[in-house]
């Protein structure tokens, strides 16, 4: 199994380090707006973290489609791409939230170091579904899914 890791993880360290760095500014985004909420509008923790989370996730798209990943399967269907991109963020939002809320709650983490741990439990998901489902240059399904949109296009 780590074999297995080690190959597809060398395999693919130009994708996953260009992801790694966007992910950062992401992050470093959503993390300052999230304080920015917190200490200056006295927002509630977990929606400041929810909009500080959506401002990533739009910039992290930006990213991703133009920078990160070359290979887009749904690219020629961009809005199915664009709603499983944000399906998939916004499970890894409800991660983070449920790990920021948790660990600030019941554990008693201080929220700022608990929504770090939270984004990177997000990161993780997110790159790892992203991958499979969006961005790994598989022919056979992008010809499934070019031959479904000429079948819902065609048909006028």
């Amino acid at each position: 199994m780590t074999k297995w890791i080690k190959s597809k993880f060398i395999k693919h360290y130009k994708q996953f380090f260009k992801y790694s760095i966007f992910g950062f500014i992401c992050f470093v985004v959503d993390y300052l707006l999230t304080v920015f909420l917190v200490y200056q509008f006295a927002l509630h923790y977990l929606l400041a973290s929810t909009l500080g989370y959506a401002l990533g996730i739009v910039l992290n798209y930006c990213f991703s489609i133009t920078w990160v990943f070359a290979k887009r399967n749904l690219k020629d269907i961009w809005h199915v791409e664009m709603t499983l991109f944000f399906t998939i963020e916004i499970v890894a939002l409800l991660i983070m939230n449920l790990f920021i809320y948790l660990s600030h709650d019941y554990i008693h983490v201080d929220f700022l170091l608990a929504k770090l741990f939270g984004n990177i439990a997000a990161f993780t998901w997110n790159y790892i579904i992203k991958h499979i489902f969006l961005f790994r240059g598989n022919p056979k399904e992008k010809a499934e899914y070019l031959e479904l949109k000429r079948n819902l296009y065609d048909k006028d």
